[in-house]
C-alpha cells in the first residue's frame, strides 16, 4: 500500500507542475496586484538559493522573462521530499503508474460528424462551413502543429506495454527517443546551491511552507505538455477559456533503453 500511496502522490505532483507555468503567469501577469492565489501562487520552482544553517528554510530563485523572483521556503517535520531522476523502459514494472504525453497515431472514435460538426463555427466565427473539396476559410495556410495526448493508467502488461485508464486498456508505443524519468521518496532529504527544485505547499505572505520538496536530478530538465492551448483565451483556476491550440509534446529526462 506505502508503494502506491507514493506513486499516486507522484502523480499528483506531476499534475499540479504541470499548471503552474500558466497560474504563475498570470499571478505575474496582475499589473501589480496580489494575484489569485491571495498574495501569492501556493507553489515554488527554479534553483536553490540560500540554505538557512539550521536547515529550516532555504529560497528559490525563478526567472521569469526580464523578472527574477525569490520565495522562501520553510520546512518542517512533515514536509515530504522525493526526487525526479532520469530512467529507462527496462525500469518499467508491472503495477507502476505512469504520466504518458505523447503523438496519438490512432484514434477509435466515438463519434464522426462529416462535414466539419458545429465546433468549426467556433473557430471560424460563425462563417458557413466549407464546400466539399474546398478548404475552410479560416484555416491556416501554413504548417499545422501535431496533436498531443496525455493519460495516466496502471501498467497492466509489459509486451505490448499496456496501461489500464480508468477501465481502459490502451497499447502503448514508445519512440526511439522517448524520454523516461522516475519520481521516488528521497530515504534522506539532501540539498545544495543550485539544485532545480519544485515546492508545494502552503503560501503566508512571502513565505511558502513545504508541503512537498521535488528535486530534480535529471540531464535535461523536467519538461511538460499537458495540452495546454495556444492563443486561445484561458479562465481562471476555476475553469477553462476559449479554444487554444494543441499543447506540446510532453516529455522527462533520459532517452528510451
Amino acid at each position: 500500500m506505502r508503494r502506491y500511496r507514493w506513486l499516486w502522490l507522484a502523480i499528483a505532483i506531476i499534475t499540479l507542475v504541470a499548471t503552474a507555468h500558466l497560474a504563475l503567469a498570470q499571478f505575474r501577469g496582475g499589473g501589480g496586484g496580489p494575484g489569485g492565489f491571495g498574495g501569492g501562487p501556493p507553489f515554488a520552482m527554479g534553483d536553490v538559493g540560500e540554505i538557512a544553517q539550521d536547515g529550516s528554510s532555504f529560497t528559490v530563485n525563478s526567472q521569469f522573462g526580464p523578472n527574477q523572483v525569490s520565495v522562501k521556503v520553510a520546512l518542517t517535520n512533515d514536509s515530504q521530499w522525493m526526487t525526479v531522476a532520469d530512467a529507462a523502459v527496462a525500469d518499467i514494472a508491472v503495477g507502476d503508474v505512469l504520466a504518458l504525453n505523447g503523438q496519438p497515431l490512432k484514434l477509435q472514435a466515438a463519434s464522426v460528424d462529416i462535414g466539419g460538426g458545429l465546433g468549426q463555427f467556433f473557430q471560424m466565427g460563425m462563417q458557413p462551413p466549407p464546400q466539399p473539396g474546398q478548404q475552410p476559410a479560416a484555416a491556416p495556410t501554413g504548417p499545422q502543429m501535431m496533436a498531443f495526448c496525455n493519460a495516466t493508467g496502471t501498467v497492466t502488461k509489459l509486451d505490448p506495454l499496456t496501461v489500464d485508464v480508468n477501465g481502459l486498456a490502451i497499447e502503448v508505443e514508445l519512440a526511439q527517443d522517448s524520454r523516461v524519468t522516475k519520481m521516488t521518496p528521497m530515504e534522506t532529504p539532501a540539498l545544495n546551491q543550485g539544485d532545480k527544485v519544485f515546492v508545494f505547499g502552503q503560501r503566508q505572505g512571502d513565505t511558502l511552507t513545504a508541503g512537498t520538496v521535488v528535486v530534480d536530478t535529471t540531464a535535461e530538465g523536467i519538461q511538460f505538455g499537458f495540452g495546454f492551448g495556444g492563443p486561445g483565451g484561458r479562465g481562471g483556476r476555476g475553469g477553462r477559456g476559449g479554444p487554444g491550440g494543441p499543447g506540446g509534446p510532453g516529455g522527462g529526462g533520459g532517452r528510451a533503453g
